[in-house]
């Protein structure tokens, strides 16, 4: 059964049909409204307690039998994961849908595409931006672009492993990132002379490319270039190549992804800098926003990634953690780092890799990121360790630094950092014992008085100052400087600077140093997570009576310690689990336990689920915004007597302000200018405002929303999970 039309549908009521006629299964919590009922005779029947106003994301993923759904028309908000993977799915009925049903388009921004039953489509004329991500992994073979679109935004085709022509109108101004890319089939594709800018890896992974026919390419059809620079090649088929005189710069992930380029991209590198031109890379971050904060996290699988941490809001000790639908491969190290910084990257049997922080692509923590196998051509290897520099790679600073590493046996080499100045990817940074399979454990970065602290997988540690350990060159064996019982190996190290030593009690100066007394300790503390989620905090095991093999925590037959940190009680932890479970706790809210005791739980795992990584979160800079009250009343008497004025002009009553439905009689027009202050909120912050104002969270961002559609036709809130986006063109045209 299919709707054409949602007129008389109920704004509680979802419809929806399936291709076996089975009834799709849906998590009672994810609309974030209850569910009263919902079954299946001819169609599916979901019924809510109330109204709702958006389809959340990945709702319905991976739902391959949805094949239509009629959605009611309080519904303002889409998102495209939230029929992501819907592969039989060919028609949506709202007000939004397009005339064939095939698109949901929300202010020209192509939202949603049903993909199932075809191989062709043309768009419709409607379309000013195709959104991202939008027929990603569609099985669609021809697609014609229709005029009017100016943007294909970020990943719009990407997997599109059956798509073989593509025709673009001119008047697209714009190609995102990774839009084409991994489109195994295309062989051409025709790019106008509109086009002003392609972002990273738009067609990587395009191994039948073999032309771009556009003004824009060369002579022989095989290089995209925009102002001399080299932002997408050709490679099917090519084994040798010289590359166009004009070609004076490249986007530098134009030869990522593929082995076989390498060869050319040295030659290229050597002539660009033989004729002194300057390769432009990937845009840098700026000094305004060099000290941000993001997650860098590498999985089992070897990819790479960076996540704002923002993505991470604080939860109480506990709890269950936050669920990242589709998260397939198990994350295995965690680091903060700030954009600006400069990476070493340990192998486990011992090689060193570096990479810049800009270079790693900023994704969701459900996305894949950037292959580090394929990017260094590793084979029979994996990583073990991230090392944040700090910006002291490349400074005069490297040569008081010394870069420690700890192996499975208890060796531990100690290398000036100044050695990794000029090194070349996949340089040999320890000998191993390879006869007792001996591997790299993890990495730290610490200075001669530093206090240095080891810490192995069945919870016996030992302390040591670092002036103690002798320095090695590059490719040297270490010394052993571990005991503890050999039934497990050393897993954790950590060193913590001990410049000023005095009498005063273990605080931290304004110079962020540490003062050691061992004795009366205050303001930080030692993290011991293990496997099954329970945290062990403790001042003591840093004592002056702190005996090397002390047991530091008690753990059951199946536990074992995975992290070892040192932290202050601002700072914050993240935890993620091998099925995706993350959950960020405040480290003064982490109850102190004694040595040798279980510790806390810190997240409730599922019985087939374990903690695979956790690392420290430095004190999020928090905003404090206030409303002045006396602006505001300026502001409105401004505005009253601005609206008399154009009344006199226009000859029409002044508008009314709208108020929330609240004690203190707030106007959402207040609201939305304490909203305006910046592109993106988080959930945890928002709700403790609307607190101190007596607002519901819910309440207030559905009638803000409404009074949006009601001025702009759209809304200026988008609930993302944990944060809410604000649409920042709206501001002059909603205040």
């Amino acid at each position: 059964m299919k709707h054409n039309t949602t007129t008389g549908l109920s704004d509680c009521t979802i419809l929806y049909t399936t291709t076996d006629g089975k009834k799709i299964n849906i998590d009672k919590d994810a609309f974030g409204v209850k569910i009263v009922t919902h079954s299946y005779r001819k169609e599916g029947i979901i019924k809510f307690s109330k109204p709702i106003t958006k389809i959340p994301a990945y709702t319905f993923s991976q739902c391959t039998t949805l094949l239509t759904v009629t959605i009611p028309e309080s519904v303002k908000s889409f998102y495209t994961s939230s029929f992501y993977n819907c592969s039989s799915i060919q028609e949506y009925n709202h007000s939004f849908a397009s005339d064939d049903k095939r698109c949901i388009i929300v202010n020209g921004v192509l939202k949603l595409f049903a993909s199932g039953n075809i191989s062709e489509y043309e768009m419709p004329n409607n379309i000013v931006k195709i959104g991202k991500g939008v027929f990603r992994c569609s099985k669609l073979k021809k697609v014609i672009i229709s005029e009017g679109v100016q943007i294909v935004d970020d990943c719009a085709f990407q997997f599109c492993k059956n798509l073989s022509e593509v025709i673009i109108p001119n008047g697209v101004s714009e190609i995102g990132q990774s839009a084409f890319s991994n489109c195994t089939k295309l062989k051409s594709i025709a790019i106008p002379n509109s086009i002003t800018k392609i972002g990273d890896w738009a067609f990587v992974g395009c191994k039948s490319l073999l032309e771009f026919n556009s003004p824009l390419a060369t002579s022989d059809k095989r290089c995209l270039v925009i102002n001399g620079e080299l932002v997408a090649f050709a490679s099917a088929e090519i084994t040798d190549y010289t590359f166009p005189s004009e070609i004076i710069s490249y986007q530098k992930t134009v030869f990522d992804y593929n082995t076989k380029l390498k060869g050319l991209k040295k030659v290229l590198d050597q002539r660009i800098h033989n004729a002194r031109a300057i390769v432009t890379l990937s845009p840098k971050p700026t000094r305004e926003n060099e000290a941000k904060s993001v997650i860098i996290a590498i999985t089992k699988n070897g990819y790479i990634k960076k996540t704002p941490r923002e993505e991470f809001p604080l939860q109480e000790i506990g709890n269950v953690g936050i669920y990242k639908k589709h998260y397939k491969d198990e994350i295995k190290i965690l680091k903060e780092t700030t954009l600006w910084d400069s990476l070493l990257l340990f192998t486990k049997k011992g090689l060193c890799y570096k990479i810049e922080v800009s270079d790693i692509p900023t994704t969701t923590i459900q996305e894949k990121g950037l292959s580090l196998y394929d990017k260094y051509g590793i084979t029979k290897d994996t990583f073990s360790d991230i090392l944040p520099t700090r910006n002291l790679l490349n400074s005069d600073k490297a040569e008081k630094y010394y870069v420690l590493i700890l192996t499975k046996d208890g060796r531990i080499s100690k290398q000036k950092l100044s050695e990794y100045k000029q090194m070349k990817n996949g340089i040999r940074t320890i000998l191993l014992d390879s006869d007792k399979k001996d591997i790299v454990m993890s990495v730290s970065l610490a200075k001669n008085k530093d206090y240095i602290f080891s810490c192995s997988s069945n919870g016996y540690g030992k302390s040591f100052e670092l002036e103690d350990i002798r320095s090695y060159t590059l490719k040297s064996k270490g010394i052993g400087t571990y005991c503890v019982p050999p039934a497990r190996h050393a897993n954790s190290l950590i060193g913590m600077d001990t410049t000023e030593i005095n009498g005063c009690g273990y605080n931290y100066n304004s110079t962020g140093r540490l003062k050691r007394d061992f004795k009366n300790l205050s303001g930080a503390s030692y993290l011991l997570v293990t496997e099954r989620g329970f945290i062990n905090r403790t001042f003591t095991c840093l004592d002056g009576n702190f005996k090397p093999g002390s047991k530091l925590i008690e753990l059951s037959e199946e536990d074992k310690v995975i992290s070892n940190l040192f932290v202050l009680d601002t700072d914050s932890i993240l935890v993620v689990t091998a099925k995706g479970e993350t959950i960020r706790l405040d480290v003064e809210k982490i109850k102190l336990a004694k040595l040798g005791t279980k510790g806390t739980l810190c997240l409730k795992l599922s019985d087939d689920d374990r903690i695979a990584a956790c690392c420290k979160i430095s004190p999020l800079q928090n905003v404090n915004i206030s409303i002045d009250k006396e602006k505001v009343k300026e502001y409105k008497q401004q505005t009253q007597e601005s609206q008399l004025i154009l009344s006199d002009i226009f000859d029409e009553e002044p508008n009314e302000e709208i108020n929330i439905s609240n004690d203190n009689n707030i106007t959402i027009k207040e609201m939305l200018s304490l909203l305006f202050t910046k592109e993106q909120w988080d959930k945890d912050e928002l709700e403790t405002i609307c607190k101190s104002k007596g607002l519901m969270l819910g309440s207030i961002l559905e009638e803000i929303n409404d009074y949006s559609y009601s001025v702009v036709d759209d809304v200026v809130l988008e609930d993302e999970g944990d944060t809410i986006s604000v649409i920042m063109d709206y501001k002059d045209e909603l205040l």
